[in-house]
């Protein structure tokens, strides 16, 4: 498992993103696959202008995120009735770690353009919790994909 982490690593941190990657609308954000195992995942995401996520959880899986090109912001919270500890922000070749144990968290692109963000998951995140700030309650999610990378290279 080490020597898959050790590799999924060496893959995030060589990435560069390539031509042809799909863009995004305001509002929107498009989750691409990049590759999968059974211990992780490597996904792109491309965030349209103004594209705020819920706050989530990571369901036990540890996240590593690198920003390709943009701006994002980072907000963390802590508490089942999700409390602000801190923001970051985010430019190019940005990084951050994040996991359950260190609180929950969102992103949001502020800006008017597309940004793009590298995200490695160990192991493979297949269903979040996200929090509904109307309702003031969690509810649980499959996350999709909106395709390969090698269906748009």
């Amino acid at each position: 498992m080490m020597d898959d982490l050790a590799q999924a690593l060496k893959k995030f941190r060589s990435f560069t993103l390539p031509a042809g990657i799909p863009s995004a609308e305001a509002g929107e954000r498009k989750r691409i696959l990049v590759e999968r195992t059974g211990e992780w995942e490597l996904l792109l995401m491309i965030w349209g202008p103004r594209t705020i996520t819920p706050i989530h959880d990571h369901n036990d899986s540890r996240c590593w995120m690198r920003l390709l090109a943009g701006k994002l912001k980072e907000e963390i919270y802590s508490g089942e009735s999700p409390q602000l500890l801190t923001e970051n922000h985010f430019t190019d070749n940005g990084s951050l770690f994040i996991e359950d144990e260190r609180g929950f968290h969102r992103l949001r692109n502020d800006n008017e353009s597309v940004s793009v963000s590298l995200h490695l998951y160990t192991k493979p995140l297949i269903t979040s919790r996200f929090f509904d700030e109307e309702k003031k309650a969690w509810f649980i999610s499959t996350l999709k994909t909106d395709g390969a990378l090698n269906e748009f290279i």
